[in-house]
């Protein structure tokens, strides 16, 4: 079963980029992302996170607690927060996890958000 999920994650690699491209199109999430107070440090947290998470629900609470320390994830572009951008996101990946009709939905999609995060990553670190 792994293999079927990773050759899904590296199916959607495309998929995923353009996610990317598309949250950071906004000057206003770029400037927050970049900002030191958010910053690379705080995706790279969500990557290890995501492959770490007992499930993804655990990763969606731990991005609404950080939007709660006023650390950047609660700053808003078009009165969302960062942290409610990022989790809508999330549940654009958890549909295209049950659209592949692969049974382990938490898993898979716990690896397309890393992956989604760890592009993420090479993004904001080229600010």
């Amino acid at each position: 079963m792994e293999r079927v999920v990773k050759k899904f994650v590296d199916s959607k690699a495309r998929e995923l980029i353009l996610a990317v491209d598309d949250f950071t199109k906004d000057q206003e999430v770029r400037n927050i992302l970049a900002h030191e107070s958010f910053g690379t440090n705080q995706i790279r947290r969500l990557v290890e996170l995501a492959e770490q998470a007992a499930c993804i629900e655990e990763l969606e609470e731990f991005i609404k607690y950080k939007e709660t320390k006023h650390d950047g994830w609660e700053k808003t572009v078009n009165n969302n927060s960062i942290a409610q951008l990022l989790l809508e996101q999330i549940k654009n990946i958890k549909k295209m996890a049950r659209e592949s009709g692969i049974q382990e939905q938490d898993r898979l999609t716990r690896k397309l958000v890393a992956r989604f995060c760890g592009y993420l990553y090479w993004k904001v670190s080229s600010f």
